[in-house]
């Protein structure tokens, strides 16, 4: 079984932070949200879906409150999200495992290249020229914050470097893995080659477009039976971990994940 998406970080309630937290499922947390499409242009509208987890399994997130950040993150800030952020905001719609919702005609204002009003400056890029809008999912006890990737432009370099940019530039899709083998020594994901995407972005030191490619990673969750590491790196056609206790029929989840904030999670038998 596997869904389609972006991925999540956990940073309040009752989970650790979701890069640090544990393999093993021992109550109930937010694993994913997922988003189709996984990359959007102000004014596009994209699904999304939190996925939750716990020792019984997969877990309805009914109740996820939705909400749209739309605080830039001052210059006193690091982090990914504004401290703001964490404070009360609007519902982005009802309560429910899912919301559709068009992305804020600002958003490139807000947290991409053009200049943010107030007293801030531009965001800029991840390692793949990627900006993100936060939406954040309140449920059972913890907040969670995806980050939906906008198609914002080239940003700030030279008019003939932004027009091939916009020429050869394709927007992201997210993995599709094919299924997860639960065995007793290995959990073992696989994917069809190709997976790892292809992508332009821009050196804005060189002012000039360079040719990159996705990378991949695999965040391990299971019932029981502890794993080696809680993340790994995806090859080509797939990734796998060690099982340290065999555990029978213990459910297993992979959330994989691409370099530009697309993912899929895929749910043993």
């Amino acid at each position: 079984m596997r869904w389609a998406g972006v991925w999540v970080a956990l940073v309040a309630g009752c989970a650790p932070p979701f890069d640090d937290a544990p393999a093993l499922l021992e109550s109930p947390r937010l694993i994913a949200v997922l988003v189709e499409p996984p990359e959007a242009a102000p004014g596009e509208r994209v699904s999304l879906r939190a996925v939750a987890a716990g020792p019984a399994g997969l877990v309805p997130a009914t109740e996820a409150r939705w909400s749209l950040c739309t605080a830039p993150v001052p210059p006193t800030e690091t982090g990914s999200v504004s401290s703001a952020c964490l404070g009360d905001l609007s519902a982005a719609g009802p309560d429910g495992e899912t919301l559709t919702v068009a992305v804020p005609a600002n958003a490139c204002a807000l947290f991409g290249p053009e200049t943010p009003p107030g007293d801030f400056r531009p965001r800029d890029p991840d390692a793949t020229g990627g900006f993100y809008q936060p939406v954040r999912v309140d449920w059972s006890g913890q907040i969670a914050f995806a980050f939906v990737r906008l198609r914002c432009g080239a940003g700030r370099v030279a008019t003939d470097v932004a027009l091939e940019f916009l020429a050869r530039y394709t927007p992201n899709q997210n993995p599709r893995p094919i299924d997860l083998v639960a065995g007793p020594e290995r959990l073992v994901v696989r994917w069809p080659a190709g997976t790892r995407e292809p992508f332009v972005r821009v050196d804005p030191e060189a002012q000039r477009v360079v040719d990159d490619v996705e990378a991949i990673t695999v965040s391990w969750f299971v019932t029981a039976g502890p794993v080696a590491t809680a993340r790994v790196a995806g090859g080509e056609e797939g990734a796998e971990v060690e099982r340290l206790d065999p555990a029978g029929a213990a459910a297993a989840f992979a959330v994989v994940r691409d370099s530009r904030g697309g993912a899929a999670v895929v749910v043993s038998p």
